[in-house]
């Protein structure tokens, strides 16, 4: 008994949109030349996805994020404060379809950059409290295949693997409280790692919803892990 593969049929020319929102942490702080840093951004904003049924879906999204209490653990600096979070995002998904079976394939790329943004930081460096702002960038890049299992229409399975490419640095600088002394301290960190992730795809209110974990590794002078749990509804603007 053979089968067949062939495309997803997806609706042309039509603009789907999804609120969308994603947590993500590292097991335990990033370790570079024996600084260390810890690591968790996030966001809630907007998806636009444009299908089109020979060539895949393409989708765009943006959001933001703002915590009030957060720290910024260095090596020689432990801080904390308001940070504020821009994230935008953009990738391609092209599907493929196993004939006479509920299952079918999707091939992704996508990337995500984060930046954060601490104006009024304070807390210690080399055991001196300081006033400081704070800085962060993260690009994660990510291919990976997926494997669908479609209970019906609005109600999909999804186990998949894929590779990521990922570059985080961050800057902290400031000046002490009692003396007209700054400093300055940062981190980078990149690599190439693999990671898994599963998904549930389900009717809600109306809408389509999906939730999902993903577990990426994150190694630099030491093995690590980012965490992150997403997920999107779908949502009629026009």
């Amino acid at each position: 008994m053979g089968c067949s593969l062939g495309v997803v049929a997806q609706a042309s020319n039509e603009v789907d949109f999804d609120v969308v929102g994603s947590f993500a942490k590292t097991s335990k702080p990033i370790e570079v030349d024996t600084k260390t840093f810890t690591f968790k951004t996030g966001f809630a904003g907007v998806k636009a996805s444009l299908g089109d049924e020979e060539y895949g879906k393409f989708h765009l999204q943006y959001g933001v994020a703002y915590s009030p209490s957060e720290d910024a653990n260095f090596h020689d600096a432990n801080l904390s404060g308001d940070i504020f979070v821009q994230s935008i995002g953009y990738g391609y998904t092209y599907p493929i379809d196993i004939n006479d079976s509920p299952f079918s394939l999707d091939l992704s790329i996508s990337n995500v950059t984060n930046k954060h943004t601490g104006d009024d930081f304070t807390g210690t460096h080399s055991s001196n409290a300081v006033n400081a702002t704070v800085n962060a960038t993260s690009d994660f890049t990510r291919s990976s295949l997926a494997l669908n299992y479609e209970m019906d229409e609005q109600t999909i399975f999804t186990v998949g693997v894929g590779s990521l490419n990922w570059k985080i640095d961050a800057t902290a600088s400031g000046k002490r409280i009692d003396k007209d002394i700054t400093f300055s301290t940062d981190i980078d960190a990149s690599g190439t790692d693999g990671f898994y992730f599963v998904e549930s795809t389900f009717p809600l209110l109306g809408s389509v919803a999906k939730i999902g974990y993903r577990r990426s590794k994150l190694n630099t002078d030491t093995t690590n892990t980012l965490n992150e749990v997403y997920a999107e509804a779908s949502v009629d603007l026009f």
